[in-house]
């Protein structure tokens, strides 16, 4: 108890005390006042048994993110509200330990310290195990590193929600999840659990309505735990982004209350049975990006509750029709794309779309020549990408038309559109614009509000528009490379902000440059001339900078260009810089200089080393001539001492150095070798 004789607690307790005022609806069924007997103990009691008893009295606490305790440990005196039932501290920045008292909350059915720091809590799941009338439980985000693989007896018989989701835990997921056989809901996405999915009896899970398991590193087969389920009133079942494989099990598909399957980013195989459409209740649908392969079953289409189709990143063949979509009424977001590039979409031109989409993306299928004239009906879009779609046709004016003022991203990219593009369109905030790799042509549009455009790899010709910097100064990023545009580069775009990318490259541009703003810029491949601007040095987020490929007439720091020399000047130039041909030259005689001398040292010495009696026989005939060579110069001095007089001693001399000399030159040689 000497825990109340400290200021700092008595002021949390009454920090507490005040947020019982601002009660969310949670609280509606309790009473919180303190009735005429309690106000009586508080005045004959004292203070401080008035604030113990308020505290035995609290039922329910609520606080949120505004609170702020400034990192302090969560009171030890929570463990005294003997009968608080409701217990959120949510969002609130308490850290360190879950209180030892905790276990002492036995009528507490409801927990949550959702993004408060555990990081060195060890014990919080024996104190959790104490509370007997836990009926949910919410953790997530804690930081909680320390997940018991076994618990020698479960004391949370009631517990119904168990939320442990962006923990840190990485063993295997402890079998003792799947005994408590109350559980409704189990949330344990991003715990970077691994190895397989335990085994289970049927009857402790036939409560179960909601299982996700996303974003672990999960591996092996779920047919056996999917059958453990099967017969169950299940709803949601979520095993995307683990390393799960095998076929899609059976048994999956008598699952007909079902309004959730997350499956995407695993290595699921094998074809999607007609049975898909036995999910009468489906509401969103997640196979993306596995090895799921053949066609798509037309029975798709029975799911008449669908909100979200995710069918991107398999290798999908065959044909999809109006039957695939005719009764999807209720579909808000369409993922599509086939990685062996052999889906084809056939619908008539004259189709009418029964859904209203907020996002499309369809990629790498046969979409047809003509542009989708469905899209007509799509007024709702914020994102549309139809990336790599074989669509070769002029975009009609109905599109720009009908484009959603708050679309966020259109990406028509790698596909075979031709025509111009309108100089203005209605959008009040577009995030992304991508239009590359198409035969696109006429003048830079001056689209306002976008932030990112990119025209690259088409056919724009005719210079950068003078008021480009003023009609689009929110540009984050501009990409006109490999196109056909002259002139200079607008001075206005110095008025750009936000630009933090521009490629210009691989253009016909000429001029000098304007002093930029924060870029990362690209303006190889033209015939830009001048000085290069200082304030280029100036600026930090400036990462790349390539100006000087086939700008042979840019001069100044960093190149060595003189600009004083005239060197800058375009007049009288001629068209291309020649090469350094000496520097080549001089390269490739160095290069078969140390060619030859490896090749000439390895397949004398590399035969010797290999082949023992060579070895031998090389070395007695180096004895040999070193012998007769020594006998020789030995004979023939003797000889040049008798006949040579005293007068010719110069001439000696001289006959001497030049013997020592041939015995230098073989005794290098001879070492050497």
């Amino acid at each position: 108890m000497a825990c109340w004789n400290s200021p700092n607690h008595l002021l949390v307790l009454l920090f507490l005390l005040l947020l019982t005022k601002s009660f969310n609806s949670n609280a509606k069924n309790f009473n919180l006042g303190c009735i005429h007997k309690e106000r009586e103990a508080l005045l004959q009691h004292g203070l401080k048994q008035g604030l113990k008893f308020l505290l035995g009295a609290l039922v329910l606490i609520a606080a949120n993110g505004k609170n702020n305790f400034g990192g302090i440990p969560i009171p030890e005196f929570t463990g005294l509200l003997k009968n608080l039932r409701y217990l959120n501290l949510s969002f609130v920045s308490f850290t360190g330990v879950v209180p030892s008292d905790l276990g002492n909350l036995s009528n507490l059915r409801y927990l949550s310290l959702i993004r408060v720091n555990l990081s060195k809590a060890t014990s919080w799941l024996q104190l959790v195990n104490m509370l007997p009338m836990l009926r949910e439980l919410y953790l997530s985000g804690c930081e909680l590193r320390n997940l018991q693989y076994s618990l020698p007896f479960i004391n949370l018989t009631s517990l119904s929600v168990l939320d442990l989701s962006e923990n840190n835990f990485n063993p295997p997921i402890p079998h003792w999840l799947f005994n408590i056989s109350t559980l409704t809901t189990i949330q344990l996405s991003g715990c970077g659990f691994s190895g397989s999915i335990p085994r289970v009896r049927q009857e402790n899970l036939c409560n179960l309505r909601n299982l996700d398991l996303t974003n672990n590193g999960i591996s092996g087969e779920i047919t056996e735990f999917v059958e453990a389920l099967s017969g169950c009133n299940n709803r949601t079942l979520r095993f995307s982004v683990n390393k799960l494989g095998g076929y899609l099990p059976v048994s999956l598909w008598q699952f007909k209350y079902l309004e959730q399957l997350g499956l995407a980013l695993n290595s699921f195989i094998g074809a999607l049975p007609a049975s898909v459409g036995n999910l009468s209740h489906l509401e969103s649908l997640s196979l993306g990006f596995n090895e799921i392969d053949g066609t798509i079953p037309e029975t798709v289409g029975q799911l008449t509750e669908l909100n979200e189709l995710y069918l991107s990143g398999n290798p999908w063949k065959g044909v999809v029709t109006e039957n695939h979509l005719q009764n999807l009424t209720r579909l808000v977001i369409l993922h599509l794309s086939s990685t062996s590039k052999s889906l084809v979409f056939n619908v008539r031109r004259d189709w009418i779309a029964p859904f209203r989409l907020s996002f499309i993306s369809i990629s790498d299928c046969q979409l047809g020549l003509a542009f989708p004239s469905w899209l007509r009906t799509q007024r709702y879009v914020d994102t549309l990408i139809l990336s790599k779609v074989a669509i070769s046709d002029e975009i009609p004016d109905w599109f720009w038309r009908s484009l959603s003022p708050c679309l966020d991203l259109l990406d028509l990219s790698n596909n075979q559109l031709r025509g111009k593009l309108p100089r203005s369109i209605n959008l009040q905030h577009a995030r992304y614009i991508d239009l590359r790799s198409n035969h696109l042509e006429g003048s830079i549009p001056l689209w306002k509000n976008v932030t990112s455009l990119s025209l690259r790899n088409n056919s724009f010709s005719g210079p950068i528009p003078l008021n480009i910097g003023h009609e689009m100064s929110g540009l984050e990023k501009l990409d006109l490379s490999r196109n056909l545009i002259t002139g200079s580069i607008s001075a206005s775009m110095r008025e750009m902000r936000y630009l933090m990318f521009l490629d210009l490259s691989h253009n016909y541009l000429s001029g000098e440059i304007p002093s930029p703003r924060k870029i990362k810029g690209r303006l190889r491949a033209n015939r830009l001339t001048g000085n290069i601007p200082q304030q280029l040095c100036l600026f930090p987020y400036l990462h790349i900078l390539d100006l000087a490929e086939a700008n042979p007439y840019l001069c100044g720091p960093p190149l060595t260009t003189n600009c004083s020399s005239g060197l800058g000047d375009t007049k009288d130039k001629p068209e291309e810089v020649e090469e350094d041909e000496d520097g080549s030259e001089k390269f490739w005689l160095l290069v078969s200089v140390a060619l030859g001398f490896i090749v000439g040292f390895w397949a004398v010495c590399g035969t010797l080393i290999i082949k023992r009696s060579w070895r031998h026989a090389y070395f007695r005939l180096v004895d040999e001539t070193k012998d007769k060579l020594h006998v020789f110069i030995a004979v023939h001095m003797a000889r040049l001492r008798r006949k040579v007089s005293s007068q010719m001693l110069e001439d000696t001399n001289v006959h001497q150095r030049e013997v020592r000399l041939l015995i230098f030159y073989f005794n290098f040689a001879f070492f050497s070798l």
